[in-house]
């Protein structure tokens, strides 16, 4: 049996929002989330988001935002630590 590689076109390797200017990002999530003190710097192919404390006790945290489930997820306590630990050792 022959083995055929599927390659998807590029519709469909990446969704519609994964193109999305970060300014459209930013204004998406402040008109669901007005009260939040973070700012959105990333969004997955999923739609979920990276986020940034700007205000208060979440400071300069970096969060996961989960969109279906609506809640943030601590990652690191600064971009620099995120950063961090993206690299690989």
């Amino acid at each position: 049996r022959e083995k055929r590689n599927y390659r998807p076109s590029p519709e469909e390797e990446f969704p519609h929002h994964c193109d999305q200017p970060l300014q459209s990002v930013y204004r998406d999530y402040m008109k669901e989330n007005p009260a939040d003190n973070v700012v959105p710097f990333a969004r997955d192919p999923c739609g979920n988001l990276l986020v940034i404390g700007c205000k208060g006790v979440t400071k300069d945290w970096i969060f996961f935002y989960d969109h279906e489930m609506e809640s943030h997820f601590a990652l690191r306590k600064s971009f620099r630590q995120f950063l961090n630990s993206l690299r690989n050792e």
